[in-house]
């Protein structure tokens, strides 16, 4: 099965519309969305919306992500650091954009339970990884210093893990770069949360040469998709384009894979860029 996959929207549309121009061109792929449909940009309800109906129509599936995570916490008056990450924008916009002007708006937790309660339970129904073939597709990543890291990485890990997932951590501690950790699973991994331009180091044993740390490019990091793979092992894909950081020439990662091979065929900036 051809599968698109794309993670951390946080209500950029722009990227929504990305998405759709590549589900035009592979009409009978499933679009597998990592998470991170809020916070950045200020739609993040019209894009769950449109993800939503995606789903609903057996088009696609959705995973959740960290930041859909603590919009559940907030409406669970968890304490959390939603507000601070972006989500005091959201908030006022999913009011503008679903909440009739004549309702009680003085409660907006109430508020947003009220009358956006359907992608409030389409976030509290998405998993948290999916499996298939040659793929996991998951938010954040697994926590690899653990002996089973798909079993015994917990969910909330699964939506926040950075470091633990992309470096060797015992390895890292002696070394002047970090080390990239290997991929214990016979599957390839494909995850968003950290924008690429955040990740750079070095194989162990020197096994290739280095993934060097991102320039700016016109004062902003561009995040293309990073693959860190070791020989004989299965690849790990980075895909978090960089929405949340802010900059407008960041837009997100529309990618294709082969499931039953494990590997990207297309992406909307080329291929295994870097």
């Amino acid at each position: 099965m051809t599968m698109i996959v794309v993670s951390d929207i946080h209500g950029n549309l722009k990227t929504m519309d990305r998405v759709r121009l590549m589900q035009a061109k592979y009409p009978h792929a499933l679009t597998v969305y990592l998470g991170d449909y809020i916070d950045g940009y200020p739609y993040g309800g019209r894009v769950l919306s449109q993800i939503h109906e995606q789903v609903q129509n057996s088009q696609a599936i959705a995973v959740r992500g960290n930041h859909d995570q603590m919009l559940l916490d907030y409406l669970a008056d968890k304490d959390n650091p939603w507000f601070i990450n972006g989500g005091k924008v959201t908030l006022r916009q999913m009011i503008k954009d679903f909440v009739p002007a004549n309702a009680q708006k003085s409660n907006l937790r109430q508020a947003v339970q009220q009358h956006i309660a359907p992608l409030i339970t389409f976030i509290a129904e998405m998993p948290t990884a999916v499996t298939f073939d040659k793929l996991l597709l998951i938010h954040a990543g697994l926590d690899l210093s653990l002996e089973n890291p798909l079993k015994e990485t917990t969910p909330f890990n699964r939506m926040w893990v950075r470091e633990p997932y992309i470096y060797d951590m015992q390895q890292t501690q002696t070394r002047q770069h970090p080390i990239f950790a290997h991929n214990p699973l016979n599957k390839t991994i494909v995850t968003g949360h950290t924008p690429t331009a955040l990740i750079y180091g070095d194989y162990a044993g020197d096994a290739k040469p280095p993934v060097p740390e991102t320039p700016l490019t016109g004062n902003y990091p561009k995040c293309p998709v990073k693959v860190i793979q070791y020989p004989h092992e299965s690849p790990r894909y980075f895909i978090d384009g960089g929405n949340h950081m802010g900059f407008k020439e960041n837009y997100g990662n529309i990618c294709v894979f082969d499931e039953t091979k494990g590997v990207m065929v297309d992406s909307d900036q080329g291929i295994n860029a870097e």
